[in-house]
């Protein structure tokens, strides 16, 4: 009898478990890209992203720290913990690079923050060739997109 009372309380479970076929995903991230024209890789490490990442390490919500030191360019890429604001976290990065700002080198141009956050990327992305633009426009809207709708 036990075992029956498990099935059928399983059973009846399942009936009523909702899936989520797309989840709603929130791992949000905030990058910060500096342009430092004609600046080797080490200098763009030592000079701009070490000074970055040392002042936007108190950001609150932040999981990961990671940057990428190019010649001539400093990317930062701050991953945060599930369920933070990249709002907020965007405008503490902001905050935080503009009391340094002072101290990076002359030349470095303005440092830019963008936000990103999954939900709101394109489920998919369809991209169409051919030579006559017009058809391709009629094809997108008339066939493809109600089939996708």
């Amino acid at each position: 009898m036990a075992v029956l009372a498990i099935v059928l309380m399983g059973t009846v479970a399942y009936r009523y478990l909702k899936v989520d076929r797309l989840p709603p995903l929130s791992y949000p991230s905030v990058t910060v890209t500096t342009r430092y024209p004609q600046a080797s890789a080490v200098d763009v490490e030592q000079l701009v992203s070490g000074p970055i990442e040392d002042v936007v390490a108190g950001v609150e919500g932040i999981e990961s720290i990671s940057s990428t030191s190019r010649e001539g360019r400093s990317t930062v890429r701050l991953q945060l913990v599930e369920g933070a604001d990249p709002d907020i976290a965007s405008l503490e990065v902001e905050r935080r690079i503009s009391r340094i700002r002072s101290r990076l080198p002359a030349d470095v141009l303005e440092p830019t923050v963008a936000k990103a956050d999954p939900d709101e990327l394109p489920i998919i992305n369809i991209a169409l060739t051919g030579a006559a633009l017009d058809e391709l426009y009629d094809v997108a809207t008339n066939q493809i997109g109600p089939t996708l709708e």
